[in-house]
């Protein structure tokens, strides 16, 4: 009988270790429980990526086709239908094949979200898609008409490029008020044309033509058409000026081009080719 009382004595210390091993899985489990919710738990949308705070090793965006280098992120896209579209300071990329866009600060030098949409423009808070690519929304409004681009103006109004009736080859630019979904037609080219870049920059609008009839390229500013040897597939501004770009195709290859411009005339100048430089 005189051993019982150790016996109880080590019992007690096993209980007391095993206890103390319990707690501590307790509170592993409860922190890393909480961490999750914080971030989202298991359903957080994947297409909100929220930037960290890192140093960027690349400070440029070079469009080197079909390698698309924007700072430290990678991506590759093809000619068609994959489109690079500039809302100042916004970079979107989108791949209508995969249904996603990548949308990037260019001034925050991050990627700011992954959308699993086909994104025509985005400003801040604002956004245009396609989801099926059979009509466009504005944010979650649908606008009862397909734009194949479009560029925001403001919270209540956005710049659509449609379709002249059936004629796909054919397009007009229409105003669009997001409340009443309203259109009124901001310009039509004088000949059939394709509209293939739209953009405004400092408060002037910048338009892109492809004339169907004699397959010549065109840049509009102001209402006035300027004649070009590349087609304007981006307009975008950097270091104050203003540029567009042209992508590589079979009978041209990539290049972009300074935008010369003051108060009574206009003209454009090759910068570079091969690559093309946004920021």
């Amino acid at each position: 009988m005189s051993d019982n009382p150790n016996k109880l004595k080590k019992t007690n210390k096993r209980w007391y270790a095993m206890a103390i091993v319990l707690i501590g899985i307790v509170l592993i489990f409860s922190v890393t429980f909480v961490r999750m919710v914080k971030n989202g738990g298991w359903n957080s949308p994947k297409s909100v990526i929220v930037p960290q705070t890192k140093e960027v090793r690349n400070n440029s965006v070079v469009f080197e086709q079909p390698k698309l280098q924007v700072f430290d992120n990678t991506e590759f896209i093809d000619s068609y239908p994959d489109t690079i579209r500039i809302h100042y300071p916004y970079f979107i990329v989108s791949k209508p094949y995969e249904t996603k866009s990548s949308i990037y600060n260019l001034e925050q030098k991050s990627r700011v979200k992954n959308i699993d949409q086909v994104v025509l423009d985005f400003a801040g808070t604002n956004l245009v898609t396609n989801p099926q690519g059979i009509k466009t929304y504005f944010n979650n409004t649908d606008l009862g008409v397909l734009c194949l681009s479009a560029y925001i103006k403001d919270s209540s109004h956005i710049l659509c490029v449609k379709s002249v009736g059936n004629q796909s080859m054919n397009t007009t630019l229409v105003n669009i008020d997001t409340n009443t979904k309203t259109q009124q037609v901001v310009y039509t080219p004088a000949q059939p044309s394709i509209i293939t870049s739209v953009a405004i920059i400092n408060g002037i609008q910048y338009l892109g033509l492809l004339d169907i009839n004699s397959m010549k390229n065109n840049l509009v500013i102001k209402n006035k058409v300027i004649p070009v040897e590349g087609s304007v597939d981006i307009i975008y501004p950097m270091n104050n000026q203003v540029y567009f770009a042209s992508n590589k195709k079979a009978n041209q290859n990539s290049s972009y081009w300074l935008v010369n411009q003051n108060e009574t005339s206009f003209s454009v100048s090759k910068v570079g080719e091969g690559k093309i430089l946004f920021y």
